[in-house]
């Protein structure tokens, strides 16, 4: 790079960071990030460099605890032992919420679904059916209660 053609008194010739171009010092202005650069060349620091970012919180407002799931639907049971055809009395895990007029659907052991009404509620494990089973039915077919259904409670 050649020198500029004249001398300046007092001025003295410096790079110019950016170009590469020989420069005097009076034509020269130092920018923000150290660098002597050429008044046409000069750039200010933008704005958004000196922006400072809010803190943020990262907490949650009214942290609680998962609730324990409840189960929203018809009311479910299992045939404790098994029940040969033409039976009205079927033991079951647990007759919790269920009475008589409650209208039931019992797995039989051919896979088929028998509707029935309970007539009576013996005790928690017995259920007196209002007409007999078709089919036979083994210990861990699924009794499902329609009528108790468990609606939802929403605080």
């Amino acid at each position: 790079m050649s020198v500029r053609g004249s001398w300046r008194q007092g001025d003295n010739l410096l790079i110019d960071d950016v170009t590469g171009f020989t420069i005097y010092a009076s034509e020269a202005r130092k920018q923000w990030d150290g660098a002597m650069v050429h008044t046409s060349i000069f750039e200010t620091r933008h704005p958004q460099d000196l922006i400072r970012a809010r803190r943020e919180k990262p907490g949650v407002p009214n942290a609680r605890p998962q609730p324990v799931d409840t189960f929203i639907g018809p009311l479910t049971t299992t045939v404790t032992a098994a029940t040969a055809a033409g039976s009205t009395n079927l033991p079951v895990e647990s007759t919790a919420r269920m009475q008589a007029g409650d209208a039931i659907m019992v797995v039989l052991d051919t896979g088929d679904t028998f509707r029935v009404l309970i007539a009576a509620v013996v005790d928690t494990g017995n259920l007196t059916l209002a007409s007999a089973l078709p089919q036979a039915t083994s210990e861990g077919k699924q009794v499902v209660d329609n009528t108790a259904v468990a609606q939802a409670t929403i605080p």
